[in-house]
């Protein structure tokens, strides 16, 4: 429903467009997520875990929602303050476990 320009979602609708947005990021689901937290923290110890997830998951979303390369996202996520913590060190890590991801993935693939 849109009323004065603003679009309104009923319950049913926010609750389809989180799941699919969760399956995109996350298509391992929970399991998934854990894993990324873990290999993140030990891939970048000292670094605020909340705020790797936080990265991880703007790399993901705009790689799989906006169709953009890992350097194009690094690029565009330099100069944004609310990131101001992702430095290189930051997203070698966050690419080395989106690798770690995607091998595990084509692995479980295989199984099936």
């Amino acid at each position: 429903m849109q009323i004065l320009g603003i679009n309104f979602k009923s319950k049913a609708e926010r609750e389809q467009d989180e799941k699919k947005y969760k399956e995109r990021i996350f298509p391992g689901g929970e399991e998934e997520r854990e894993k990324v937290c873990r290999e993140l923290a030990k891939r970048l110890p000292g670094k605020d875990e909340k705020d790797l997830l936080m990265c991880y998951v703007h790399v993901r979303d705009r790689m799989t929602g906006a169709g953009l390369s890992f350097e194009q996202v690094k690029k565009e996520t330099k100069g944004a303050q609310w990131l101001s913590f992702a430095d290189e060190e930051t997203f070698d890590g966050i690419w080395e476990v989106m690798g770690l991801v995607r091998a595990d993935s084509s692995k479980n693939a295989d199984k099936n």
